[in-house]
C-alpha cells in the first residue's frame, strides 16, 4: 500500500502546470476588470460632460 502523500513526477508537474494556469487566469481577470473600470469611467465622464455642457449653456457661461 502506497503512502497518500507520495506523488510521482507526473502528478507534481500537472499540479505545477495547473497552478501556473490559475495564476495566468487570475492576471487576465484583473486586467479585464481594470479595463472595464477604465471604460466605465470614460462613459460616465462623457455622459457627465454632456449634461454639464447643457447646464453651462443654460447658465450662460
Amino acid at each position: 500500500m502506497s503512502n497518500e502523500h507520495e506523488m510521482d513526477d507526473g502528478a507534481i508537474r500537472r499540479r505545477q502546470r495547473q497552478a501556473r494556469r490559475d495564476r495566468q487566469k487570475r492576471k487576465q481577470r484583473i486586467a479585464l476588470f481594470l479595463y472595464f473600470l477604465l471604460g466605465l469611467s470614460m462613459v460616465i465622464g462623457m455622459i457627465a460632460l454632456l449634461f454639464f455642457g447643457d447646464l453651462s449653456d443654460l447658465a450662460g457661461y
